[in-house]
């Protein structure tokens, strides 16, 4: 394999973003070949319940992928659950903290407009047809979950997650 051809996919496949307790960015447009898109993960435990931060310049969209927590940011409270969301506007101070453990995707982009905090509950994505449906074929059966897209206002974030049959 070429250095280029190896340097090109070195911007593509980032693995072990669930290695780092707390709140880790592991993908941006300085190390990436995304244009756009800032990724991460917040993993927090007993050992690290809490973490702070600031949205910045960029929207942030954060899927609960297992366990649950609490989320603060604009003077109100949020409860997440497994797969549920939340949209949190630039320039937002947020705290997301947890009694037991949490494994969240934090998912960003930066933006000139401030739309409004938005959570999106996952039996509500379930009941929308075209937030989660089933596509591919035979071998490749898989249910794609949009949890932050048509049904959020935002500026660049569309995102969720895609599980797949057993064996496929």
């Amino acid at each position: 394999m070429s250095t280029q051809m190896k340097e090109a996919l070195d911007q593509r496949i980032f693995r072990g973003t669930n290695r780092h307790k707390g709140r880790h960015i592991s993908i941006t447009p300085e190390n990436s070949a995304m244009k756009h898109l800032v990724y991460g993960r917040i993993i927090l435990d007993q050992e690290v319940p809490r973490v702070f931060f600031e949205t910045g310049q960029l929207e942030s969209g954060l899927i609960c992928l297992s366990g649950k927590c609490t989320i603060e940011a604009e003077g109100q409270t949020f409860e997440l659950d497994t797969w549920d969301s939340i949209y949190l506007p630039r320039d937002t101070d947020v705290e997301v903290s947890t009694d037991s453990a949490v494994d969240l995707v934090e998912c960003a982009a930066k933006v000139e407009t401030r739309y409004p905090l938005q959570v999106v509950r996952y039996a509500d994505v379930e009941r929308d047809g075209s937030l989660r449906f089933q596509t591919g074929g035979p071998a490749t059966t898989r249910t794609v979950n949009i949890t932050l897209g048509k049904n959020v206002e935002a500026g660049r974030i569309l995102a969720g997650f895609t599980t797949s049959e057993p064996g496929h």
